[in-house]
C-alpha cells in the first residue's frame, strides 16, 4: 500500500515530537546531571495533521519528558528552564529530508541530525515501541 505525502508528514511530525519529548531524558543520562524540569521551544512550526498551511510561531512547553502545552501565545517557563528558539526551520528542514530520503533509515537519521542542528539538543534518538509486556523500546 502506497502512503500519501500527508501520511508521511504525519509520521515525520510524530517522530519529531517523540524525539523532542524524550530528548531531555536522554540529555540527563548523557550529562549525568538532572535535566531541566521544563524545556520551552519557541517559534516552532507544528504539523497537527489537519491544518493547511502549517501554523508558524507556535510554542511548546515540555515538562520532564512530556509535552505539557502547545500555544500560539507566549509561554513563561520556570526559572532555570531550557529555552530553544526553533526559528520555524525545523519542520521545513524535516519536510525536505522526507522528500529526499531514500529509505526509512535515511529519514530517521536525517530527523535526528536536524533535531540536533535546529532543535538545540546535544543528541537525538528514535526508538520504536514494541508491543510486549515490558513496553520495550527498540533503537
Amino acid at each position: 500500500m502506497k502512503t500519501t505525502r500527508k501520511q508521511n508528514l504525519r509520521a515525520a511530525a510524530a517522530l519529531l515530537l517523540g524525539a523532542l519529548s524524550i530528548a531531555p531524558a536522554l540529555a540527563q543520562e548523557a550529562k549525568s546531571k538532572p535535566a531541566p524540569a521544563q524545556t520551552l521551544i519557541t517559534n516552532a512550526r507544528i504539523f497537527d495533521g489537519k491544518s493547511d498551511p502549517i501554523p508558524d510561531g507556535m510554542n511548546v512547553l515540555i515538562e520532564g519528558n512530556k509535552i505539557a502545552r502547545i500555544s500560539r501565545t507566549a509561554l513563561t517557563p520556570a526559572t532555570g528552564a531550557t529555552v530553544i528558539d526553533a526559528k520555524g526551520r525545523m519542520i521545513s528542514e524535516c519536510n525536505q529530508a522526507l522528500v529526499r530520503a531514500a529509505s526509512e533509515g535515511d529519514l530517521l537519521q536525517a530527523i535526528c541530525r536536524l533535531t540536533v542542528e535546529y532543535g538545540g539538543y546535544r543528541m537525538a534518538w528514535v526508538g520504536f515501541a514494541k508491543q510486549d509486556a515490558a513496553n520495550t523500546l527498540r533503537p
